[in-house]
């Protein structure tokens, strides 16, 4: 019924074969296909037998059986088998059958809601009272203007009871909706949204089918008398007088018709409102339309007056054709049209005139009663599009060298207007014509960008902005994969409904390509970015940066422990806020920095930092400046190295690199006395030979003692085993006792040389030169710091002091004496050598275990 659902149908009988094609579409769309079953039977009596209609009413069926089986196929589709309460369903049916003027159609779906018909696939329908029918036939068939609006609010916002449980007030507010969808009326595209938010979709689709049904009737009885009516008024009148009257009446008259006019006049501050009695021939102007014309308000009027005097001679044939459109039954009673007139006082002004026709249905016709409306003074606008028309050619020329190619689209209609760029753009040809959108969505755009772009079209539709934006890809024949865009503006109605679509399409491929390729490019600079942040933040050297103000703006975790304040209290603090005590030795190598804009290497910076207070550290820095784009230092960086322990590890290396040259220079002074003493004129040479390798090794043995310790002491115990007990088999019967002691290394080497002499006279002369000799060694330490040293000899052959003294005893009597005050006693018993030494220690401390 789509051909039906928008307009009245008047016809003939001989359209019997076109109307019934047009049967099998609802208002909804497409039904489903007749039941092949019901087809081959005989049509005339199971379409009355399910219908509950008689030949009166089916009167066209005898002429057409294919009428007959496509109406009662759409019959079980839409009305048989429609699920709908059966209350609900033949109640709505009687309103829908008055809202499309099909009168006979409600008389008997009227019959069988008070039980005088057998119920259409219901036959038990619950009978309703006379009363209850009367409130139903004195509603408006059609309700208009705000009390339709209110219903339709009201169903958008409420929630609704189930349809077989309305109250009345609930009830006549899906009637309203459902003949506002039914007549195909402004605002049936808002009635069906709002049914559907009330009942849900499924209801809707119900609904929609009965619609068609009605639709369906209305169509087969289009230029009918109502015999059927009268017959079936009679059949009640009997019992229902009343509602045999109400049946036989008009649908009551929109109440609100004046309260339009009101509205019309006063959305419009700037227009002026008109009213025109079609019967009368009477125009009534409001004092700004008289204005409009340049006329007093007591100036005649007439509908032949206003077209001859006053209307431009140029338009007033298009006038009067929109005029007599709108005033045509058959029509929807829209009035607008564009046009010049000629003032009284001779001006030309363009006004811009809109209105709408109210109808009455009258003994089944419908004929033009009122006519309302406003009219502007349109003639700047007129003006400015005059002005605009004269830029046309050059956008043209204008977008001939954007690459853009036009379009617009009437989604109602679904026509679409390419110009010649899109054929080449889209590699079609211009001989196949402009595809439709289906079509374009096929041939034209990426399979994978379908949906999304139907999804795009379909918000851009529904929404509520008045442009949009689509992105998507299509395969040229020619030139492969492009990137397109289209950007346009939407021009909605009063009520947000989108009328046209018009834009421009524009191949973007080359800077899609260049965008993607500069994409990469900043994921590549992204990725070396992290890097270079990894690097800074995990370097081993101290990194940071100030501003000219000296303020931190970035340190790594190596700076910030370097300064031992957390990384985050650095940033937008000043540098000697933190660091005070590194003030003096780096700023004025930040300022010169700043000054210059040279960077400063290697910078000795000293000082004490939070890390370690009170501990005075020392680092290695170079300083750089931070340069802007324009060439101005804008700050510094720094990196730093601590070189604290360097320093000092340097300066350890200075002192042990003196100490070694002095104890070298000693160590051969030693050597040069022992070879002197040892090899003076008159000895021996095999002998001094041995006595100075004794000599040396002893010597040798106290400094091998002193390296291992670092030349920093020497433990007694240790020495006495290097420089005696291993010195030969002999050793082994020296015994040797005594606590952990250590001594500084220049007395340890005098001490060795002493207890070689010591260990090299007992094996010539003493307790070693004899088998059963030995030697008992033993030390102590007392609270002066003083070493007590005993040597002492057993077992050896009788000893006596020497003639004279030798190199050996001069060295035991006087080396230690002379270089660190010890005191030494030598006593010669006849039992064996006793030797006692006592040594001053500058730090007496136990020697390692």
């Amino acid at each position: 019924m789509a051909r039906y659902a928008n307009r009245p149908v008047g016809g003939r009988p001989e359209r019997v074969g076109e109307l019934a094609e047009g049967i099998e579409h609802g208002v909804t769309g497409p039904v489903a296909s007749p039941n092949e079953t019901f087809r081959a039977a005989a049509p005339v009596a199971d379409a009355e037998r399910g219908l509950g209609a008689g030949a009166d009413l089916l009167w066209f069926c005898h002429a057409s059986p294919e009428a007959a089986a496509a109406l009662g196929a759409h019959a079980r589709a839409a009305y048989l088998d429609n699920p709908l309460p059966a209350v609900f369903k033949e109640r709505l049916v009687v309103h829908l059958a008055r809202a499309c003027g099909v009168r006979p159609l409600a008389a008997r779906h009227l019959g069988v809601l008070v039980g005088r018909f057998a119920g259409a696939g219901e036959r038990e329908t619950p009978p309703q009272a006379a009363t209850d029918l009367c409130e139903l036939l004195r509603r408006p068939a059609r309700p208009a203007g705000r009390a339709l609006e209110a219903a339709l609010e009201r169903l958008e916002t409420r929630p609704l009871a189930p349809l077989d449980a309305l109250d009345a007030a609930r009830e006549a507010d899906v009637f309203a909706a459902a003949g506002e969808l039914v007549g195909g009326g402004a605002l049936a595209p808002r009635a069906r949204r709002a049914l559907t938010k009330a009942l849900a979709a499924a209801a809707v689709e119900r609904i929609g089918l009965l619609a068609g049904y009605v639709r369906a009737i209305e169509a087969h009885l289009a230029g009918r008398d109502d015999a059927a009516l009268e017959r079936d008024v009679q059949a009640l009148l009997a019992d229902h007088v009343e509602l045999a009257e109400l049946l036989r009446a008009a649908p009551p008259a929109d109440p609100t018709a004046d309260a339009q006019m009101l509205r019309l006049a006063l959305d419009g501050a700037a227009q002026g409102a008109w009213d025109y009695d079609v019967p009368a021939d009477r125009p009534r102007w409001d004092e700004r339309t008289f204005a409009l014309f340049g006329l007093e308000p007591s100036a005649p009027l007439s509908y032949a007056h206003v077209l001859d005097d006053y209307v431009h001679p140029a338009d007033r044939e298009r006038v009067d054709r929109a005029a007599r459109a709108a005033l045509d039954p058959a029509g929807d009673g829209r009035y607008a049209v564009e046009h010049r007139i000629r003032r009284a006082d001779g001006a030309e002004r363009w006004l811009a005139v809109s209105g709408r026709t109210l109808f009455e249905e009258r003994d089944g016709e419908r004929r033009p009663v009122r006519m309302l409306g406003v009219a502007r003074d349109v003639t700047a606008d007129v003006e400015a599009r005059g002005r605009a028309e004269a830029n046309v050619e050059r956008l043209r020329h204008a977008l001939e060298a954007a690459a853009a190619s036009a379009w617009e689209w009437t989604p109602d209609t679904g026509r679409i207007w390419w110009s010649a760029e899109n054929f080449e753009l889209f590699g079609l040809d211009p001989e196949a014509g402009v595809p439709d959108v289906a079509a374009w969505l096929e041939r034209c755009v990426h399979p994978d960008d379908r949906a999304g772009v139907e999804a795009d079209v379909r918000a851009a539709l529904d929404g509520g902005d008045d442009t949009f934006a689509l992105d998507y890809r299509i395969d040229h024949p020619d030139h492969g994969r492009r990137w397109i865009t289209a950007r346009g503006q939407i021009r909605r109605d009063a009520e947000g409904r989108p009328q046209h679509l018009r834009g421009l399409n524009f191949d973007t491929t080359a800077s899609r390509r260049a965008e993607e390729a500069l994409g990469a490019s900043r994921a590549e600079l992204d990725r070396q970015l992290a890097e270079l942040q990894a690097l800074y933040a995990q370097a081993p050297l101290g990194l940071g940066m100030l501003d000219r103000d000296l303020r931190f703006r970035r340190i790594n975790a190596a700076l910030a422990e370097i300064n031992g304040i957390p990384a985050a209290d650095h940033i937008g603090r000043g540098a000697w806020e933190l660091l005070p005590d590194l003030q003096t030795s780096a700023e004025p190598v930040f300022r010169k920095v700043l000054e210059t804009g040279e960077a400063e290497h290697d910078v000795a910076v000293r000082g004490t930092t939070p890390a370690q207070p009170g501990v005075e550290r020392e680092w290695r820095e170079h300083f750089y400046p931070i340069v802007a784009t324009s060439g101005a230092v804008i700050g510094i960086g720094i990196i730093c190295a601590e070189v604290t322990a360097a320093r000092q590890a340097e300066r350890q290396r200075e002192l042990l690199i003196d100490e070694l040259n002095h104890r070298v220079k000693n160590t051969l002074a030693v050597v040069q006395a022992l070879a002197q003493q040892t090899f003076k004129s008159g000895a021996d040479p095999e002998a001094a030979r041995r006595a100075f390798d004794q000599r040396l090794q002893a010597l040798a043995g106290a400094h091998e003692l002193l390296t291992r310790a670092n030349w920093e002491a020497a433990s007694l115990a240790e020495l006495v085993a290097a420089v005696v007990q291993g010195a030969s088999p002999e050793g082994a019967r020296l015994h040797a006792q005594g606590p952990p002691v250590t001594i500084a290394p220049k007395m340890a080497v005098t001490l060795a040389m002493t207890l070689n002499e010591l260990y090299t006279n007992a094996v010539k002369y003493g307790a070693l030169a004899v088998d059963d000799g030995r030697i008992d060694l033993a030390w102590s330490y007392d609270a002066a710091d003083r070493v007590t040293l005993s040597w002492r000899e057993h077992g050896g052959p009788p000893v006596a002091p020497p003639a004279r003294k030798g190199f050996g005893l001069t060295m035991i009597e006087q080396a230690l004496a002379r270089e660190f005050g010890a005191e030494v006693a030598l006593d010669f018993t006849h039992a064996g050598l006793v030797c006692r030494l006592r040594l001053p220690l500058d730090r007496p401390a136990p020697a390692p275990s």
